[in-house]
């Protein structure tokens, strides 16, 4: 890493202090080795600093290792078991505080896309819920570079994705937890968790009006059918749209106690099939289609048990591709009884 000086103005969400912040007094305001959030900017402007030295990665540092990020992201997700083990005793949550532990793993929005794939490795059922928040943050404000949304934004997705499930800190262990189906009282206690997670922080300073939002609408759907509100179509903020988007797609590609994980691919069909209705088109068909072209390519296994791999997607249908098999290509687009079952790991 070199150390470099900066305007607040070119600073990227996740950079490093290089040194220690002090105020016009000689108080210390930030340690260094903290991460530039927009908590940390803003309070930099307020005390009329605009200038910093940061830690940036020189060439060799910029290929993260494997490793490098899972220590990131295990971190990230232990500080959200530690607050949703200190919500549920009452405690407070100290939002600054949750950036600091969300940003390391987005520092650069292309690393988004590594942590998703990451998290299907990290399985630990009663982690789920902590990985799960990782994940949907990660998905979440990789959409948002997809869909060439501002820095801002990217960020306040990951928050938004990071705490979408703070609210089940509230939700009786034994209703989470249950093996088998709840029913209709344990079921409406589960669905609160967005009106707990609502209450709990828009009493917390410094939370942006859009994550609360989007963390209140995540289980809203276009035709009304969700909750807690029952909200339709444009009622849903774009950042709950595409939380519920991200959230319904990890869901679907993860292991659980009482699941298997589907393939990418079949849970394409699935958030395909809930859009307009649903989900709505715009979130749902950047995820696929962004996520579509990072698996050209691929290795994959068909659901016939045959191997191959991707050589073309259309944009049009990104969840039907032509696979190269030894057999010749298979264009999933007319082979319906055929889908992609597994992505290979190369």
């Amino acid at each position: 890493m070199k150390r470099l000086r900066i305007s607040l103005d070119e600073a990227r969400l996740g950079m490093r202090l290089a040194h220690d912040v002090f105020g016009s007094s000689g108080q210390r305001l930030l340690a260094a080795g903290k991460a530039l959030t927009p908590t940390v900017i803003e309070g930099l402007r307020q005390h009329l600093i605009f200038d910093v030295d940061v830690l940036v990665p020189i060439s060799r540092d910029t290929v993260q290792t494997r490793q490098d990020l899972v220590v990131e992201v295990q971190a990230t997700s232990n500080y959200l078991e530690d607050l949703m083990a200190k919500v549920s005793s009452g405690g407070t949550i100290d939002y600054a505080e949750a950036e600091q532990a969300m940003a390391p793993v987005l520092f650069r929005p292309e690393q988004g896309f590594q942590v998703v794939q990451l998290m299907t490795s990290l399985y630990e059922w009663h982690h789920y819920t902590y990985n799960h928040g990782v994940a949907v943050a990660a998905l979440a404000a990789t959409v948002g570079n997809w869909m060439e949304l501002d820095e801002e934004a990217f960020f306040e997705l990951a928050m938004a994705g990071y705490l979408h499930d703070l609210g089940k800190a509230l939700v009786p262990q034994e209703v989470l937890n249950k093996p088998s189906s709840l029913d209709e009282h344990e079921w409406e206690e589960a669905r609160k968790h967005p009106v707990h997670a609502y209450e709990l922080l828009r009493n917390t300073p410094g939370v942006p009006e859009k994550v609360i939002r989007a963390i209140y609408e995540h289980h809203e759907r276009n035709d009304g059918s969700g909750y807690p509100r029952g909200l339709v179509k444009d009622e849903i903020s774009l950042y709950g749209r595409i939380l519920a988007a991200c959230d319904v797609f990890h869901a679907l590609t993860s292991r659980r106690a009482y699941k298997h994980a589907l393939s990418p691919f079949e849970s394409f069909k699935i958030i395909e099939g809930m859009m307009p209705h649903k989900l709505d088109a715009i979130p749902v068909k950047s995820l696929i289609c962004g996520i579509m072209s990072r698996y050209r390519g691929k290795g994959v296994i068909l659901s016939n048990g045959q191997q191959g791999r991707i050589v073309h997607i259309d944009r049009s249908n990104p969840a039907h591709p032509i696979v190269a098999t030894k057999k010749g290509p298979i264009d999933l687009a007319t082979r319906l009884d055929v889908y992609v079952e597994q992505v290979l790991q190369v």
